[in-house]
């Protein structure tokens, strides 16, 4: 296919669940990005990813229980208070259902948002969360993490990103003044590198397919002009210290070693395939991934 005229609603569908939201946040509508101390609601801990897609289905707007409270106070042994950061039509609920809960049940002060909408493109207007572009979403993740640090009183926040959530981050570290504002970013199948979507390499880099599916889709395709100016300048901040959670089962962000980051001076990465082959979307559900995430906030 040469333009985004010759994509169909049903290809939509399919990218969505391509990038792993099944049918979560088709409805609803978005709070302001500047809205950074409220929450529309928090919904029920939920263990699998099955569970968690049927409420968000209902409830897209839903922050992951254990979440978004404002009057946590970090502690001594959780000084950082942990951003999550959802990818790809997906929604903060549905891919941290049982993350959320608990980190927070480990005591660490928890947030989440839901980022990336918009109205011009057919996903947009089907108002899944994740469309609009990276940079967009990394100045919303932005305005969210000085509102975190502000109520929070603390001085750094850690990040923990899902597929384009990793994506995310990497751009407001870089072109966001984010760096000195964070002190690691755990990578969960991140399209750090971009994807070539499985054999679907005919859907990249076109911008036409903006207008049909959002301009995240476009920015996350291998070679994407977002990408090489993003990668221009290495893979990590000074700094920051990085882990990555990369499985062989992941058929999204392709090839899967693609989601691997390489250390630039002053910062360290630790690069981790699950011992388990795992789907893209239910990464974040694994039961080693938790440990891991863990481990990583712990430094």
């Amino acid at each position: 296919m040469s333009g985004g005229t010759r994509i169909g609603a049903s290809a939509i569908v399919v990218l969505a669940f391509v990038f792993g939201a099944g049918t979560a946040g088709i409805a609803g509508a978005a709070p302001s990005p500047d809205v950074t101390t409220e929450t529309v609601g928090v919904g029920p801990e939920a263990s699998t990813r099955n569970e968690a897609l049927l409420y968000a289905q209902l409830h897209p707007d839903a922050a992951p229980a254990g979440s978004n409270d404002f009057g946590c106070v970090p502690s001594e042994e959780h000084p950082e208070p942990v951003v999550l950061v959802h990818g790809t039509y997906s929604t903060a609920y549905g891919t941290f259902a049982s993350l959320s809960p608990a980190l927070k049940a480990q005591g660490y002060c928890v947030f989440a948002l839901n980022y990336g909408e918009e109205a011009t493109s057919a996903a947009g207007l089907l108002q899944r969360r994740g469309v609009a572009s990276v940079a967009r979403s990394a100045h919303e993740l932005s305005v969210f993490v000085d509102g975190v640090l502000e109520r929070t009183g603390a001085e750094k926040v850690d990040i923990v990103g899902h597929s384009q959530g990793a994506l995310v981050a990497r751009q407001y570290l870089r072109f966001g003044d984010g760096a000195p504002k964070v002190g690691s970013v755990v990578s969960l199948s991140g399209s750090n590198h971009g994807t070539t979507l499985g054999s679907r390499t005919d859907l990249a880099p076109d911008p036409n397919l903006g207008s049909v599916l959002g301009q995240a889709a476009v920015d996350q395709t291998r070679g994407s002009p977002f990408l090489e100016a993003l990668d221009a300048g290495g893979d990590t901040e000074p700094g920051v210290d990085y882990t990555v959670v990369a499985s062989t089962g992941d058929t999204t962000v392709t090839p899967w070693e693609s989601t691997f980051l390489t250390a630039g001076p002053g910062a360290s990465v630790r690069n981790i395939t699950l011992p388990q082959p795992v789907g893209h979307s239910s990464v974040p559900y694994a039961p080693e991934v938790l440990e891991i995430v863990s481990d990583a906030l712990q430094g």
